[in-house]
């Protein structure tokens, strides 16, 4: 089950790409605005009762999708203050 979450990228380990922001996954750099991302992430996977974030999506198209700027899309009623 760990592969589904975790994209490896060699010497630098596993990351759980679905849950990291894109200048995580692009230069490895962590910082504030990196848990935010992944609080939204959280945020996400609650208001759809536990949805897998990126449905669809393999790891290494959600490392794409990420990096090339986009990002999920809001759940039908959402708050938009989330």
């Amino acid at each position: 089950m760990r592969g589904n979450f975790y994209y490896s990228n060699g010497a630098a380990g596993m990351f759980p790409v679905r849950w990291m922001a894109p200048e995580s996954l692009s230069d490895g750099i962590f910082r504030t605005s990196s848990d935010v991302w992944s609080y939204g992430i959280l945020l996400y996977e609650i208001m759809t009762f536990g949805s897998f974030p990126y449905q669809g999506l393999s790891n290494r198209q959600v490392l794409a999708f990420v990096k090339s700027g986009q990002h999920i899309l809001l759940p039908q009623a959402c708050p938009t203050i989330l």
